[in-house]
């Protein structure tokens, strides 16, 4: 996309905003905010976690309030605390929208059968009413498209919505939202845009701090988007692996180290692979070989006790299981 068209696109995002965020009413902390970006104002310190409250809608679809604050918490800034609120608010948000797209948008064969039903029903209630608006033989005609219109209606501003909310985890770049922008990757034309576009960029926030602190369905997903990512979509998961990835990528890995097609994903993986097959084994040795004294999920308090008829040792003294905090870097360009 040239830059005009950029400049277009965004010009005509922000014209769509503006007439929206003019509907609510001016006390609402959306048009405040939405105002406020769209001017360069400065942003109030609570409007974010005020914007958090509004998400998943809880009003009628038309509600223009929950596309303003999904539009506003991708560009306003953020705490570490808000940052949170914000990506559990928009997943939800996503997530319930496309579940309510789902219902009302079902398959071409349902369309065809649902219309056909209505149809039906519309000619006998027609033939009982006895009005003449009713008794018409093309009311139901009229009518049906008139009625599946609304529900196309509906469709599109969720619609809109899901690419709202994608774009804005885009925005904040989390990768806890890989898995849910993954399976709007899927949806249609525009939301998927929107979520490829998304997903790129928290694939390409994982860092080292990642490891062991994703949501556990991260590094799966990840996996299966490597088997039919393009060249450089590979490049950035194998990148993302190296740093966060786990025992359970070695399996996706390993066949990109013969891969026929580029040299630069074959060099990446051979170079991933063994970082991968290290933690694999520290993990394994971990489940198998220690037996910890305190919770799984707290690693800083799992202690190495000796053996039974051994003296008393000083918890201050016992060993603790390594935890990688180092920055693995893999040089993409070589």
């Amino acid at each position: 996309m040239t830059d005009q068209r950029v400049e277009a696109a965004t010009a005509k995002e922000t014209e769509m905003i503006r007439k929206v965020a003019a509907r609510l009413p001016r006390e609402s902390v959306a048009r405040k905010c939405a105002e406020a970006l769209l001017n360069r104002l400065e942003i109030e310190p609570g409007w974010a976690s005020e914007l958090c409250k509004m998400l998943p809608p809880k009003r009628s679809p038309d509600d223009p309030e929950p596309l303003i604050a999904a539009w506003c918490l991708g560009r306003v800034p953020l705490s570490d605390v808000d940052r949170a609120a914000a990506v559990r608010a928009l997943m939800s948000m996503v997530n319930l929208q496309r579940l309510v797209i789902r219902r009302i948008t079902p398959s071409l064969a349902a369309k065809v059968a649902l219309a056909l039903v209505g149809l039906f029903a519309l000619s006998q209630a027609a033939l009982y009413s006895g009005l003449p608006l009713l008794s018409s033989p093309y009311f139901s005609l009229v009518f049906s498209p008139f009625s599946y219109g609304i529900v196309l209606w509906i469709k599109r501003f969720r619609c809109r919505e899901l690419e709202t909310g994608a774009a804005s985890l885009g925005l904040i770049a989390d990768p806890r939202a890989i898995d849910r922008l993954m399976v709007l990757a899927h949806h249609e034309t525009r939301v998927r845009k929107a979520a490829q576009t998304s997903l790129d960029s928290c694939i390409g926030a994982i860092r080292a701090s990642h490891y062991g602190n994703l949501p556990p369905e991260v590094i799966p997903t990840l996996c299966k988007l490597l088997k039919t990512a393009g060249p450089d979509r590979k490049l950035a998961i194998l990148q993302a692996l190296a740093y966060a990835g786990d025992g359970r990528a070695v399996d996706a890995v390993r066949p990109l180290t013969e891969d026929p097609l580029s040299d630069r994903i074959r060099d990446l993986a051979a170079r991933v692979l063994p970082i991968l097959e290290a933690r694999k084994a520290q993990e394994t040795a971990a489940a198998t070989l220690l037996r910890p004294s305190s919770l799984q999920g707290e690693p800083s308090l799992v202690l190495l006790r000796p053996a039974a008829g051994v003296a008393s040792v000083s918890d201050e003294l016992l060993l603790r299981p390594a935890v990688p905090n180092e920055e693995v870097h893999v040089d993409t360009n070589r």
